[in-house]
């Protein structure tokens, strides 16, 4: 059995050509050769198309595919269960309800976190990192648990700073909340 990428053209009645593309298998039995379609390439890409055939050609060849051996692989951040806790979340209007802005978008990313497991703001950070956190939900607005501060802030407060930094007004963000001074 041989497998190939067969093309056809084929007049049309209004004068143009149309081209066919099939994979195709090719044996002998009693003597005669048979052919069988297995898959239509027709509408497939042409980039897709010419690999089928690369690879067809080189079948029998494995030091030809040695360009692969550099490929590295590595697993991507999960999206599938984030994106179904993301449409749940649109679904029900909680977008619109905290606002796109930048409060809106790290609450809602604790909405999605906490459907998919329990845990604290830190634990919703750090599984924004190994889940699709950002992209599925079209948060643009990185995940950090960060404390702004300064001398002009009207929600900063004097307070304990985890960081060691003495004498400057912080914000925590607290999630859901929305901006808490820190006392």
């Amino acid at each position: 059995m041989d497998l190939y990428v067969a093309r056809t053209l084929r007049p049309s009645s209004n004068g143009k050509s149309y081209q066919s593309i099939y994979l195709r298998e090719s044996s002998r039995q009693g003597g005669k050769v048979k052919k069988r379609d297995i898959a239509n390439l027709s509408h497939c890409h042409p980039a897709g198309t010419a690999a089928i055939e690369l690879a067809l050609k080189h079948k029998d060849h494995l030091s030809a595919r040695s360009c692969l051996d550099a490929v590295l692989l590595r697993e991507g951040a999960s999206a599938g269960a984030v994106w179904t806790a993301a449409e749940m979340v649109r679904r029900v209007g909680l977008p619109q309800a905290l606002g796109s802005g930048f409060a809106g978008q790290p609450a809602r990313w604790q909405v999605i976190a906490r459907l998919l497991e329990q845990g604290s703001r830190l634990s919703a950070v750090r599984l924004a990192q190994v889940q699709a956190g950002g992209d599925v939900p079209g948060i643009r607005r990185g995940f950090d648990g960060s404390h702004p501060e300064g001398e002009d802030n009207a929600f900063g407060a004097y307070g304990y700073h985890r960081d060691g930094k003495k004498g400057k007004k912080q914000i925590v963000h607290a999630g859901l909340h929305g901006s808490v001074p820190r006392q």
